[in-house]
């Protein structure tokens, strides 16, 4: 990846970091979207769209050569990254002969069950050791 891609990579993550998206999504000559609180909004700077060479640099980065070659036959990738303390999941796809990618951005904590407002008989069940509540 060149200096002006690898600078436009961390400018997207760090914007979707701050506005605490859950999701952002590459396509390549589209604007840049995140979700954030289930709405969808594009990126600040919306002159940002990513190229074929971007999507494609930024598979040979994130991908594994074998995941590469799948990709290549035409099979969506999952796979994972971390990026300033937080965790990623992604997957890389063809969309209409483009690569296209959705990344998600994971909780830098895990929520507890009051903060997601959990019934509370699953409450007293973790309490107890037990995973799963009936």
């Amino acid at each position: 990846m060149d200096r002006a891609g690898h600078e436009m990579w961390k400018a997207i993550l760090a914007e979707a970091i701050a506005a605490r998206a859950n999701d952002i999504y590459l396509t390549a000559g589209q604007a840049v979207w995140l979700r954030v609180d289930g709405s969808l909004c594009r990126l600040s700077r919306a002159e940002w769209q990513p190229d074929d060479a971007f999507m494609e640099s930024m598979a040979e980065v994130l991908l594994s050569p074998a995941q590469r070659e799948s990709l290549r036959g035409g099979h969506a990738i999952d796979f994972s990254l971390a990026h300033a303390g937080r965790r990623l999941r992604g997957n890389l796809y063809r969309q209409q002969a483009h690569l296209a990618m959705v990344l998600r951005l994971l909780p830098s904590s895990i929520p507890t069950l009051a903060a997601i407002h959990a019934p509370q008989a699953c409450r007293g069940c973790w309490r107890r050791g037990r995973a799963s509540c009936s």
